[in-house]
């Protein structure tokens, strides 16, 4: 994903979709940011659409 404000792109599983539907290219989703247990990168979390 890449944020509204610019900032780097941030990974995001599927598993993360809390909106119970496939995340669509170009859609506006909130999330939190987490980290990756085993490459210590930054994903989101709890993703939910808006």
């Amino acid at each position: 994903m890449t944020p509204d404000d610019g900032g780097q792109d941030v990974f995001v599983h599927v598993s993360a979709a809390l909106s119970g539907g496939p995340l669509r290219d170009g859609a506006k989703v909130s999330y939190d940011i987490g980290q990756d247990r085993k490459t210590g990168k930054s994903k989101a979390e709890d993703v939910r659409a808006i």
